[in-house]
């Protein structure tokens, strides 16, 4: 998504996209506050807070009685599925939805670009490692040399 040039991050057409897209992650998920993010040449650190107010636990039951054995095991089946589906607003759907906007329009531009399948995340428990993972992601271009993914 670019390079690293004097310590600095320096874009390529994909990585602009990436960087512009970062921040539209707001905009479509109101759950979410973006913090620190750097983009690096072949991979971004970021750290997104969720909201947790903006989450649903569980499902829907259906309370009606007069259901046959088939419907109710069907409702059984469609909530099973929908507990183990990916949520809407959870960090897979906002990540995945991010890395396909970003593969989108750099292919429609034709630019060369390419994900890897998953991703990492890691959640934050106190400040102190907040600030931490915060300072590795300002400094990650500065550390490049060091970093275990430079090529």
């Amino acid at each position: 998504m670019g390079d690293i040039v004097d310590n600095k991050m320096v874009l390529s057409n994909t990585g602009v996209i990436a960087d512009v897209l970062w921040d539209e992650i707001r905009n479509y998920n109101r759950c979410v506050k973006l913090d620190a993010y750097v983009i690096m040449p072949n991979h971004i650190h970021g750290i997104i807070v969720l909201n947790s107010n903006h989450f649903t636990n569980g499902y829907i039951k259906n309370g009606l009685s007069s259901k046959s054995e088939q419907a109710q095991s069907e409702i059984h089946k469609n909530e099973y599925m929908s507990e183990i589906s990916p949520k809407a607003n959870s960090l897979s759907t906002i990540i995945r939805s991010y890395k396909s906007a970003v593969t989108k329009h750099a292919n429609r531009l034709g630019y060369d670009n390419g994900w890897q399948p998953r991703f990492y995340d890691h959640i934050i428990k106190s400040s102190n490692e907040f600030n931490n993972v915060r300072n590795y992601i300002i400094n990650n271009p500065q550390n490049w040399k060091s970093d275990k993914f430079s090529d």
